[in-house]
């Protein structure tokens, strides 16, 4: 199947009697008037920029203009005026593709500001509850770092608000983590969640809280980073975490 071609769009055809300049006997031709045409998937596309003559002889072979009398010039002359170029019928298809394009441009816009309102909710109502973080919360992060504060590839999972004291948050992360492969979704999050306590990892990692809260002021926040705090971890502080959802 050929998606894209050329063509010619035949607008007119009939079979004359003509002499050629090297033959003078009068011989049986068939004339057509063509245009160049383009289609795509069968659709349309463009053409009808001139008006070509074609001449065929009884065998089908086609016989070059240079080889035309002047009376036969004058005759597909005459006869191409009969015809005017179907500009609709040879660009139809380009137009359907515009519409289509357009609507397709309009449904995903739509989708697109959906998607954005939908996010900028999630985020407000994540914002929301981590202003009153309680103990028993948990919450869907990137993991940065492994237990032990070493560097890893990105790994999702979730964590557990432990306790509260002062300006430390104490948490707990999942045993269970999954590898980043895109978007962050807290439905993806769903089969890794903790069901009993062993599901939970022992050692309690202590976060700076202040440091959290100063995010509730920034603009255009999807998720909040959690820094490490503590001298425990010589290969690595900084942030561990970013909370990207709730439970």
């Amino acid at each position: 199947m050929f998606i894209y071609t050329l063509h010619d769009y035949v607008l007119g055809e009939k079979i004359i009697t003509a002499t050629l300049k090297k033959d003078p006997t009068p011989r049986r031709y068939t004339l057509q008037i063509t245009t160049p045409a383009r289609s795509f998937i069968y659709l349309p596309i463009g053409g009808g920029f001139v008006k070509i003559s074609r001449l065929y002889n009884e065998e089908g072979k086609l016989i070059h203009a240079r080889h035309y009398s002047d009376e036969l010039k004058a005759e597909i002359k005459e006869y191409k005026k009969n015809f005017s170029i179907p500009y609709f019928q040879l660009w139809k298809g380009l137009i359907y593709f515009s519409a289509i394009a357009l609507i397709g441009g309009v449904i995903f816009a739509g989708k697109l500001k959906f998607e954005n309102s939908q996010r900028a909710n999630e985020t407000a109502a994540l914002t929301e509850k981590l202003q009153h973080l309680q103990p028993g919360q948990l919450y869907g992060v990137s993991l940065y770092t492994n237990l032990k504060g070493e560097n890893q590839s990105l790994q999702e999972a979730w964590i557990k608000i432990n306790k509260i004291e002062g300006d430390t948050l104490f948490i707990q992360r999942s045993k269970q983590t999954r590898e980043v492969t895109g978007l962050f979704d807290m439905k993806q999050l769903e089969p890794l969640k903790p069901q009993t306590d062993s599901d939970w990892e022992s050692t309690m990692e202590r976060v700076n809280y202040p440091s959290l809260k100063a995010q509730f002021e920034q603009k255009d926040k999807s998720s909040f980073d959690l820094l490490y705090i503590g001298d425990d971890r010589s290969t690595y502080g900084g942030v561990v975490f970013a909370i990207k959802g709730q439970e």
